[in-house]
């Protein structure tokens, strides 16, 4: 492990190689260890572990996890999903790909590669696909895209691809558009279109939206410990976060993540809490008097209190709250330890998360 601490991983560039850390060969030794220390967790933890897999529907199998943002990417990011297809098909467990839903969109345009010059682009086309998006809200509460303005999009993307003297994966998209409810958001008329087109190359994965994840009880209770000593909770995730930066030696303010701060009896959470209102994603502010829990957003839209003295309390506070179109989400560090935790036996992550 301190050997690791330290290694440094970049994405390979040669034609048609990929990265895997550690070898694919040691899944099985690292699938057990992960359920032998499974089994060390305290027994607080324990419970809510298997509440967690209850709500999820999990079953008793191993769960080999993945996890990305809705947006469009490259093939790099896709790798994931076929090898955790392959290693939920090899162990008998499931293969399941968490899309995290509570981030904002990074863009709204796919940019392309213009036609060739030689063995050169002569630079690039951006192709906008989201028209009418709020830029600051998040995939879960992005508008369906029209099927004819996404359709269009798409054929003018196919036609820039086409120029390079390869048909695109993105032309059996077409169809799936046709055949999509877009009864829902963007992030799942999406990941209905590359979830259908990796199963029709043999690669099947359940997506779990980690939004559906807010509504668990098993979260509000692991969120009220977190809560109930706010002061060590937030000691031991910035103490965390120092001790990367100084073994990684990363000198620059608020990298990899910031720490949470302290305001006088406030402390900040790793949480986001926006709405249907407000959609821009906002800090979460806690502060404890006895039984009183007192939260605020950092930008003053909400602020509140309310008796909490077990995690029935907190589950139907933000219950109602989320029936008011008012939603509290977990921040990157909490996601993490939520989908590693309580979520999967074996996660797989992507550079961006080595």
């Amino acid at each position: 492990f301190s050997r690791l601490r330290h290694m440094k991983f970049l994405a390979p560039v040669d034609h048609g190689t990929w990265l895997c850390h550690p070898e694919l060969g040691t899944w099985r030794n690292l699938l057990l260890s992960n359920t032998q220390l499974i089994q060390k967790y305290p027994d607080k933890i324990k419970k809510i572990r298997s509440l967690f897999q209850m709500e999820a529907k999990f079953g008793s199998d191993p769960v080999i996890m993945t996890g990305h943002q809705p947006d469009w990417f490259h093939p790099g990011v896709w790798a994931k999903n076929f090898l955790v297809h392959h290693l939920g098909k090899i162990s008998g467990g499931s293969a399941v790909n968490c899309v995290i839903d509570t981030d904002v969109p990074k863009s709204f345009a796919w940019v392309i590669p213009a036609s060739p010059k030689g063995d050169l682009p002569s630079g690039s086309i951006s192709i906008p696909f989201m028209f009418f998006a709020d830029r600051f809200a998040p995939w879960e509460l992005q508008a369906s895209v029209p099927i004819s303005d996404f359709s269009q999009s798409l054929r003018k993307a196919i036609k820039v691809c086409r120029a390079w003297g390869y048909e695109p994966i993105a032309s059996s998209f077409l169809n799936d558009i046709q055949a999509d409810d877009v009864s829902g958001n963007a992030a799942r008329q999406f990941s209905f279109i590359r979830r259908n087109a990796e199963t029709k190359r043999g690669v099947f994965l359940k997506d779990h939206f980690i939004s559906h994840f807010f509504s668990f009880k098993a979260f509000y209770k692991l969120l009220f410990l977190f809560f109930n000593e706010i002061e060590a909770s937030c000691f031991h995730y910035n103490r965390s976060i120092d001790i990367f930066r100084n073994e990684h030696c990363v000198r620059r303010f608020g990298s990899p993540i910031p720490l949470l701060e302290q305001k006088n009896e406030w402390f900040e959470t790793p949480l986001w809490i926006y709405s249907i209102r407000h959609p821009e994603r906002s800090r979460l502010w806690i502060k404890r008097r006895g039984n009183e829990l007192f939260v605020k957003s950092g930008d003053g839209v909400i602020s509140d209190q309310f008796y909490c003295s077990n995690p029935d309390d907190l589950f139907s506070y933000f219950q109602k709250k989320s029936e008011c179109g008012i939603y509290i989400r977990t921040r990157a560090l909490m996601t993490s330890l939520i989908l590693r935790l309580l979520a999967s036996d074996l996660f797989v992550h992507g550079l961006g998360g080595s």
